[in-house]
């Protein structure tokens, strides 16, 4: 049995400068961070961390989970190590179930089901077993490889499923699963799906699209499933769906809050904004009438800069400097001097950051590392994986004198994990590589947030938004408090997005950012934050009268999260309130907050 067990308490957390401690906290709730030195995107100094509390008064109850999957869908695995990876950043106790304990499940507080076979008696019945003793399954997305139809689907909810393609351009919150309930959520750039189902009257629908189920509860013996029909919702874009998952399966039936994580950071990355190559045939060009010269500066840019200005927001972007199939014989130059010039001197005065994409558009990997599919070619060894990346790194000086590239985005998001464990000796320059949430490829590099190479790099994870920006922000928001994007105007212009929606999704999305404070950071602020907090340990206790935590290696101004119906008031920290989201703002390392009604 593959055992996972992650001894650091719930939470980790975020924000905050370091002048006095008053102005900390009103600088973090208004999204406010000024730290730019001229002629180069500043870097985040780092926080010294509290002292350790030493013999702590209260201990958190752990939860375990167990994971239930039968290994019959490979091209599914990157959902359950996705999974896996934000259950790590809860600090919860997970089991992958083998097959011989299948009839043993009683152990774990909650499961998460990742069948591909629902006709295999002995998986579904111990399921079955398990949510009528009282227990909660979440089955994350429903199989769709055949055209066949389970008995067992019935008793999820599902009396009858039809499996074709078809598409999804937005979804209706209908049972508030993140936030108000009935909002709606528009997908500019739309969802591939493969199933459409009719539910059982007694389902409770929580997301649904144009009237199709996406996701349903039902009660089943004294448990309850949460289920959801697409993959999609199981991605680490939808994380907000599985903290509401986790929260409806951990929480609420004991009527307690959920500690969550919440980093308040928001980076917008422009990835690969000034494309050497000419698009023809785009949707978005016909429309707006313009060339892609006069559409990328004049609208698209136009757009972020406006949002930039509005907002407070650190536009970064990133660049590469040639997309020739001839990489690997000569190295000729695409990238337009002046154009480059151009962009990068407004991101840097924005306080921006600028990121290398390397010299190609080629993933990064030798012959055997990555699948060779998509556009790809294997690098003919080390030195010219590194001569690559000296070329674009010394574009970027001559343009603008003095700065130096510390982050890297692979290209198409791929990296092989032989060449990212050799990442040190080949880009000493960089420190913080930004890894693509998007799954487009299965060799895509999984990673989240992690601390590479003895602590040296750091991994950060970008979700890539050509459209749903608002529901990447909604989910980032409920799950982790990091609302990434890497907008991609390459995407923009080949897909069939109307650029009317797809500014107002973008606008709606910094509308919720605003809402909830975050702070605008460049990536590399923001890789360095999350690896300051992740330290940081909240240990809780609470009942039905109120919540007591004491913070291990506190930091000022940092914070944390409770999921909760009841509102909580405290003397010992700032609380700002969303519906059932409470963000904490402890003033020191130990407190006690009270639920309002029992106050």
């Amino acid at each position: 049995m593959k055992n996972n067990e992650i001894k650091f308490a719930k939470t980790l957390v975020i924000v905050t400068l370091f002048t006095a401690i008053v102005l900390v906290f009103q600088l973090s709730r208004m999204g406010v961070l000024d730290t730019t030195r001229e002629g180069q995107a500043a870097r985040e100094e780092p926080v010294s961390a509290g002292e350790p509390l030493g013999a702590l008064t209260v201990e958190t109850d752990t939860p375990l989970i167990g994971i239930l999957t039968d290994g019959k869908d490979p091209n599914k695995d990157y959902l359950i190590e996705g999974t896996a990876q934000y259950l790590a950043h809860l600090d919860y106790q997970y089991e992958y179930i083998e097959d011989s304990k299948v009839s043993e499940l009683q152990q774990y507080d909650m499961l998460l089901v990742f069948l591909t076979n629902f006709d295999d008696g002995a998986y579904m019945s111990a399921v079955m077993d398990y949510v009528r003793s009282g227990k909660f399954a979440y089955f994350p997305y429903l199989p769709f490889d055949r055209n066949s139809y389970s008995s067992n689907l019935r008793k999820i909810g599902v009396l009858e499923s039809q499996y074709e393609n078809f598409s999804i351009d937005r979804i209706q919150d209908t049972g508030g699963v993140l936030g108000q309930a009935n909002a709606v959520y528009e997908i500019p750039r739309t969802v591939d799906m493969s199933i459409k189902v009719r539910l059982a009257k007694d389902s409770e629908l929580l997301l649904a699209s144009e009237g199709l189920p996406l996701m349903w509860s039902l009660p089943y013996g004294e448990g309850n499933f949460l289920v959801s029909s697409s993959e999609f919702l199981a991605s680490s874009e939808s994380r907000g769906v599985l903290a509401y998952a986790l929260y409806q399966g951990l929480f609420q039936p004991n009527d307690k809050a959920m500690v969550q994580p919440f980093y308040n950071v928001s980076t917008t990355v422009l990835e690969d904004l000034v494309v050497p190559a000419e698009i023809r045939n785009s949707a978005i060009l016909a429309q707006t009438g313009v060339d892609q010269d006069d559409f990328t500066l004049n609208r698209y840019f136009r757009l972020f800069k406006d949002i930039s200005e509005t907002y407070g927001d650190k536009i970064s972007m990133s660049y590469t400097v040639d997309y020739s199939e001839l990489f690997n014989e000569q190295l000729p130059e695409t990238l337009q001097r002046s154009q480059f010039r151009l962009y990068t001197a407004q991101v840097l005065a924005s306080g921006g950051e600028i990121l290398t994409g390397g010299y190609s558009n080629h993933p990064l990997g030798l012959a055997g590392e990555l699948e060779e599919i998509g556009y790809f070619i294997p690098w003919k060894n080390e030195q010219r994986m590194q001569e690559s990346i000296q070329v674009a790194a010394r574009y970027l000086e001559d343009v603008q004198q003095g700065y130096t590239a510390t982050s890297y985005i692979p290209p198409q998001g791929r990296i092989g994990s032989e060449t990212l464990g050799r990442i040190a000796a080949l880009f000493p320059d960089v420190e913080t590589v930004l890894n693509r949430y998007v799954i487009a490829y299965p060799d895509q590099l999984l990673g989240d947030f992690t601390t590479l190479n003895q602590g040296n790099q750091y991994l950060y994870t970008l979700t890539t938004e050509s459209g749903a920006a608002q529901w990447g922000t909604a989910n980032a928001i409920h799950s982790l408090g990091i609302s990434s994007f890497g907008f991609h105007s390459y995407s923009l212009l080949t897909d069939t997005v109307d650029f009317q929606d797809f500014s107002t999704d973008v606008q709606r999305a910094y509308e919720l950012e605003q809402a909830y404070g975050l702070e605008k950071t460049t990536p590399a602020q923001a890789a360095e934050r999350v690896r300051q907090y992740q330290n940081m340990t909240v240990h809780y206790a609470q009942d039905a009268q109120g919540f007591t935590y004491e913070i291990d290696l506190f930091i000022e101004g940092a914070a944390f999260l409770l999921r909760a119906e009841k509102t909580p008031v405290s003397e010992d920290a700032e609380i700002k309130s969303i519906g059932d989201m409470h963000i904490i703002y402890p003033k020191s390392p130990k407190g006690h907050i009270q639920w309002e009604e029992s106050s």
